[in-house]
């Protein structure tokens, strides 16, 4: 007899938010080596947001404070009207605002109902001071990430 899916799921509780965003952020190459412990401790200061279908994310030409990881949903990436990318759950952008406040270059947005958790830059460079040796592992990663993206980059 199959289970009808308001029982099987109505004690089942999903896991806590930072575990949640723990284990999307420790399968990307941002967090490749960096320990779950220490990769816990900074997703709890990560800041969740929901999304409607349409809804922007974040805007070209604003500052970036930090990355955005897609835990639920689809994000489209779009250079003006042009769709570039697109996003799901375990998806990262604006890792460029890890590092510096420099404008967006492109626009981020909801093509349905998108949970996005935001990795703010100044809650990674405390993190990094608590966590150095996870910290050091995350700037090697972080500049390989961006190593690749740029040489990805089409030439002018």
């Amino acid at each position: 007899m199959a289970r009808r899916a308001l029982w099987r799921n109505l004690f089942r509780r999903p896991p806590p938010w930072p575990e949640r965003v723990a284990a999307l952020w420790a399968a990307t190459p941002l967090f490749e080596g960096v320990p779950a412990a220490a990769l816990r401790r900074l997703a709890a200061t990560t800041h969740r947001r929901v999304y409607a279908p349409g809804e922007v994310l974040f805007r070209a030409a604003e500052p970036a404070a930090g990355a955005l990881l897609v835990v639920s949903g689809r994000v489209e990436i779009r250079d003006g009207a042009d769709a570039v990318a697109e996003l799901a759950a375990g998806d990262f952008a604006g890792e460029t605002g890890l590092v510096l406040e420099a404008p967006r270059g492109v626009d981020a947005v909801a093509l349905e109902r998108v949970e996005a958790a935001f990795l703010l830059r100044l809650e990674v460079e405390a993190w990094m001071g608590r966590e150095p040796r996870a910290g050091a592992r995350l700037a090697l990663n972080l500049a390989s990430v961006l190593a690749r993206r740029l040489l990805e980059e089409p030439a002018a």
